[in-house]
């Protein structure tokens, strides 16, 4: 079956994100899909109260949970499942080295082999515009160097939509597709795992930073808002080379949604990340 283009931008092609998921024997049912891009899709599922079997079995599994699924689908006829399953599994063993930190979502189960469910963290996103507490920043600065201490660099940390206040008042961090652990020697050498993990680390605090700077402006000194806006020779150097590809992909969306060739059938929550429109811009 040939698949339109607008499929073959997104994650799972031609094939649907499931309505109803079982997990542990409990039957979930789909709310909303937060975001279906070229990589990955995620949606957001409740467990169904009909399916429950005691109160004791309900307290083995979270009433809400998230399930991530990787590429799925070809594109240009390349066939592209090996990579989700290589992103999937590469943002489990992430997962799973973080498990019991605070902040860091509850890994659940898989699901096939693209996917993973994860425990759904209540709070709202900075991408949400939410009244950010005095100390939010302090405690994110704080979990990034826990992560940080487990030779694990962020590295997503621009993306405001990854960076939730959580209900509770506390930071949380979601989507590690793109993380990485670094191992304490690389070829009998420790230098380069730590040398790298350092640029890395230094890339995240910029990019907290640069949020606190344009959410909390008023909690930082001029010398930390000066401070703020340093950019590093590496993420000057990685800003040289993905710009020129930035603006030709979000050039190429923005005809193909003003053309109406790519449209928000699926029914993605709109946010400032996810929002077509801002493709036309």
């Amino acid at each position: 079956m040939a698949t339109t283009i607008e499929q073959q931008l997104c994650a799972c092609g031609r094939y649907k994100l499931p309505e109803t998921i079982k997990l542990k024997g409990f039957e979930y049912s789909r709310r909303q899909i937060f975001n279906h891009d070229f990589f990955a899709a995620t949606s957001f599922y409740i467990r169904s109260a009909a399916t429950q079997k005691s109160p004791s079995d309900s307290l083995n599994v979270p009433e809400k949970v998230v399930l991530k699924v990787a590429r799925l689908g070809d594109f240009l006829g390349i066939p592209l499942k090996w990579l989700g399953r290589c992103l999937i599994n590469h943002e489990k063993f992430v997962l799973k080295k973080l498990q019991g930190e605070n902040g860091v979502p509850r890994f659940i189960a898989e699901f096939g082999s693209n996917g993973l469910i994860y425990e759904y963290i209540e709070g709202h996103t900075l991408d949400e515009g939410p009244e950010v507490p005095d100390d939010f920043f302090e405690r994110l600065e704080d979990l990034l160097s826990r992560i940080h201490d487990r030779r694990i660099a962020y590295v997503d940390m621009n993306k405001r939509g990854n960076i939730i206040l959580g209900s509770d008042g506390c930071p949380r961090l979601i989507d590690f597709q793109i993380s990485w652990f670094f191992c304490r020697s690389f070829l009998g050498s420790r230098r380069l795992p730590d040398f790298l993990l350092d640029i890395f680390r230094r890339a995240d605090f910029y990019h907290l930073n640069k949020h606190k700077r344009r959410l909390r402006g008023d909690l930082m000194s001029t010398q930390e808002i000066t401070q703020s806006r340093r950019i590093t020779r590496w993420i000057a150097t990685h800003r040289t080379g993905t710009r020129p590809l930035t603006g030709i992909r979000r050039k190429i969306l923005g005809h193909l949604y003003s053309s109406g060739k790519l449209c928000n059938r699926d029914g993605v929550a709109v946010s400032p990340e996810t929002d077509p429109k801002r493709r036309v811009k």
